[in-house]
This record gives C-alpha cells, sequence and structure tokens, in this order.
C-alpha cells in the first residue's frame, strides 16, 4: 500500500477562501491521503463550512494561538508517513501529492521536496510563476537543494513542501513564539544539513490578499527582522564555506538579499559584518577581471555603460556592478514614462539618446532575444544580454554594499 500523506490545514477566520483549499485537497489524484483542518479559534462561519464535509475531513477546533499552535497539533494527530502544509487561502493543483510522493518514493536517501509555485494576485486577477531557476535572485539556483541556502534566501513556500514525518521527529515542531515567521525558521531547520528534491513544475496557487497574515500582524517586520539575524547567527563556518565560498560573500550576498527585501535591520547587520570581514586576495584582480570582460564585449570600443531596461533585473544588475566599482552610466527603455527619472544616481535616458558607437548596451530584460535583435538592425554596435554578464559578475568579489 502506498504511504499515507496528512494535509494539515490550519485557518483562522478563513470562511472567504476555505472551501476552496479543502477541495483542492479532496481533489487530489493521490487517494490515500487524511485531510486534518484545525480551526485556531476562528469568529466567522469557518467551524459551519468545515462540518459540512462530515468524515471526509478530520477536524480539530482550539482556542486562538497563532498558526503554529495550529500546525504543531495537527502534526500530533496526524496519522501519514508524509507532511504537507495547506494554507486555508491556497491550492494545491490535483497531481501534487501524487507527483511528490513519486519521486521520494525515488529517492529514498531525501525526505523534503521543494518546488515552484504559481501567485495569484487577487487584486489584478493575474498569475505568475515563481521559477526558482530562472528568479532566484540572488542567489545561485544551481543551489537551491543544497541544505539552507534556498532558506535563507526564502525561495522556499513552506505548502509547496512534502516532508517526511522522520524528518519531522529529527528537527522538532514549529516554534510557537514566532507569530509570523514559524515558516521561515522550520523551514530552515528541515533543510539544515540535507539535500532536498526539486520539481520544476508548479504544484499550488499560492493567493497575494491584502487579508495575509503578514499583513494584518502588526509585529511582522520587527519579528522577521529577528529571525532573519537569528538564523545568520546559526549559519556555522563550514555551511558557509560549503555553500557561500567564505564569510565575506557570505555578508554580502545575504546584505543584498535583505536590501532588495526591504528589511534595513538585517540588512544593516549584514553589511556591518561584511565590513568587519578582511578583503579575499584576489578582490582586486577579480573585479580588473570584471572590467576587462565588459570591455570585451565591444572589443574595447565602448567607453560608457547603459543597461537597456530600467526595472527590476536592471536594478539589480546596477546594484551588482556598483558593488564592484563599476557605474552604469545610464538606464534606458522603452517606457516613456521613465525617461528623465533618476535609478541610484543613473538618468534613465531615450533610446534615441544612446551613443551607439561608445556604449555598451546591457539588455537587462527576461526576453531579451527580439530586444537585442531589434537594437542590432538599429546601429547600436555593442550590445549583450544580462544573462551572459551575470557569470562574470558572480566571480568578481564586491568591495563594497552600496547603499
Amino acid at each position: 500500500m502506498r504511504p499515507l500523506v496528512s494535509i494539515i490545514i490550519p485557518v483562522y477566520n478563513g470562511s472567504n477562501y476555505l472551501s476552496d483549499a479543502i477541495d483542492s485537497a479532496l481533489s487530489q489524484t493521490y487517494s490515500n491521503v487524511e485531510i486534518i483542518v484545525v480551526n485556531d479559534g476562528s469568529t466567522d462561519d469557518t467551524e459551519k463550512i468545515c462540518l459540512r464535509y462530515g468524515n471526509r475531513i478530520r477536524y480539530i477546533s482550539k482556542e486562538n494561538g497563532g498558526v503554529a499552535t495550529a500546525l504543531n497539533l495537527g502534526i500530533r494527530n496526524m496519522r501519514g508517513e508524509y507532511f504537507s502544509w495547506l494554507s486555508h487561502d491556497d491550492i494545491y493543483y490535483t497531481s501534487k501529492i501524487e507527483t511528490q510522493v513519486d519521486i521520494l518514493q525515488a529517492n529514498r536517501n531525501k525526505d523534503v521536496v521543494i518546488g515552484n509555485i504559481d501567485f495569484l494576485d487577487m487584486a489584478t486577477e493575474t498569475k505568475r510563476t515563481y521559477d526558482l531557476q530562472t528568479q532566484c535572485d540572488p542567489c545561485d539556483p544551481s543551489k537551491i537543494t543544497q541544505g539552507v541556502y534556498p532558506s535563507l534566501f526564502g525561495v522556499v513556500h513552506a505548502c509547496v513542501m512534502l516532508v517526511s514525518k522522520s524528518r519531522i521527529d529529527e528537527v522538532g515542531l514549529l516554534d510557537e513564539n514566532l507569530r509570523t515567521t514559524q515558516d521561515i525558521e522550520w523551514i530552515f531547520r528541515l533543510l539544515r544539513g540535507r539535500e532536498s528534491v526539486y520539481i520544476r513544475e508548479p504544484l499550488i496557487a499560492v493567493r497575494l490578499h491584502a487579508m495575509q497574515g503578514k499583513h494584518q500582524i502588526k509585529v511582522y517586520s520587527e519579528e522577521q527582522s529577528k529571525t532573519h539575524i537569528a538564523l545568520l547567527e546559526m549559519v556555522t563556518p563550514d555551511e558557509i564555506a560549503e555553500l557561500f565560498e567564505n564569510s565575506y560573500m557570505f555578508y554580502y550576498q545575504m546584505a543584498m538579499f535583505y536590501k532588495r527585501d526591504n528589511d534595513r535591520v538585517a540588512f544593516q547587520y549584514a553589511k556591518t559584518k561584511f565590513e568587519q570581514m578582511e578583503r579575499p586576495p584576489m578582490t582586486n584582480s577579480r573585479v580588473s577581471e570584471l572590467r576587462y570582460q565588459l570591455s570585451s564585449f565591444s572589443n574595447g570600443a565602448a567607453t560608457k555603460l547603459c543597461l537597456f531596461g530600467a526595472g527590476n533585473i536592471g536594478q539589480r544588475m546596477q546594484q551588482d556592478l556598483l558593488a564592484r566599482g563599476i557605474a552604469v552610466d545610464c538606464f534606458s527603455d522603452n517606457n516613456a514614462k521613465l525617461w528623465g527619472n533618476s535609478i541610484s544616481g543613473a538618468s534613465v535616458v531615450r533610446p534615441i539618446d544612446i551613443d551607439k558607437a561608445s556604449t555598451l548596451v546591457i539588455v537587462a530584460v527576461e526576453k531579451y532575444d527580439d530586444l537585442l535583435n531589434d537594437l542590432l538592425s538599429l546601429g547600436y554596435l555593442h550590445t549583450v544580454s544580462y544573462r551572459d554578464v551575470i557569470p562574470h559578475i558572480g566571480t568578481a568579489y564586491p568591495v563594497c554594499i552600496p547603499g
């Protein structure tokens, strides 16, 4: 008989989306599941909705204590060999459990599955896939199955995971003192010292909406910063050496991540740690090599640098170049609304204003092929995609952390 999987749904005042979540759990192509719904002291119609399902689910009601307390109660009552967390406002695709059980059964030495997710933005009614292989920034996507690496960068969503109960028994339950970051800390413990399995196919849909806990709980930002710093302090020298090359690069990467994640407290902590580190002896030579590689894209003819694409990719690339002492002369973009703006000291200019003969144009948009061809046909002599530049930036040690 195939292993039993326990799907646990913690819920607090979730009557607006709860039925969708339960229905998605009941619709799994994998039949050997138990569905445990833990009502964390709801005051809406949550209980009424749960009782409609009768014996198709196991229903547990408790006083309000937070997500961690609800999940822990569910885990204590689960009978399955594997655990899967489903938030009351998210949806499992029908093959979620079967796909993950199959891959863990084929990899008996592994006990955690991670993967991609679809985000459903309720405000704009749009869907986008978060793909760890293409959007795992600033971390290296080749390391996303390695120990604590993906958890430090927050790229693993707890509800996409399938975890063996034996692994939970090893690391313990969720920290009930954490109200909003219990998942961050727990994922760190679950993945630590282990290699996980990655499935690229999105298996869940995560709703983005104004009533999510992180928007409603006032202590979210403060608790997030404290948890991030606590995790940094838990990482051992051996883990740093294995995953980040050295402490200098570890604190640099984490500072840049927290800056992009708008966690100023954790950013300042990591930045201070970085500034206290001794620079690796190859720092200057690696920066010189990066400058040489950039120059080689134009055969030494370009004297200026322009990032074509003033969105997230371009702005991230500018920061990574600034960290290596290389200034971007300007941005450009096809969006006329951006012209005249300034990004960290670099103006956004019209494409027609770029000096075609003396400027290296790095196309910093996700779908760059057509744009590269268009620029070449219009006489821009020196163009390259951001994908061709990133590996060279990655091999150069930073000399500072911008901001």
